[in-house]
């Protein structure tokens, strides 16, 4: 099996059917990222990628604060749980966003 993940073939956006396929669509209107390196990992499962997109996308949307801020807190945590994927990933959610400098001071 070739490619970054060693035991699965995560469908790719354009390919990804069913559920899969809806978080894919459901992240590209709520975020304007049509290929959500941060949640392909679990494409191939489902019943967890649904429940994982549901509580990142209510921790990034719902409630008073900015989602500016949200993300630069996740950054943060991130950062200090040494996680590069994450970081990248949340950089990636400041330039969607708009935050372009925020995003390039991060990653």
């Amino acid at each position: 099996m070739s490619g970054p993940f060693r035991y699965t073939q995560p469908p790719s956006p354009g390919s990804a059917t069913g559920t899969a396929a809806a978080v894919y669509a459901q992240v590209d209107t709520d975020f304007g990222i049509t290929r959500p390196s941060t949640l392909v990992v679990l494409a191939s499962a489902p019943e967890l990628l649904a429940p994982t997109w549901a509580l990142l996308r209510e921790s990034l949307i719902a409630g008073s604060g900015s989602r500016t801020d949200r993300e630069l807190v996740a950054a943060g945590t991130s950062l200090a749980n040494r996680c590069p994927f994450c970081v990248d990933a949340h950089a990636v959610l400041l330039h969607a966003n708009g935050d372009h400098a925020l995003g390039e001071a991060v990653a």
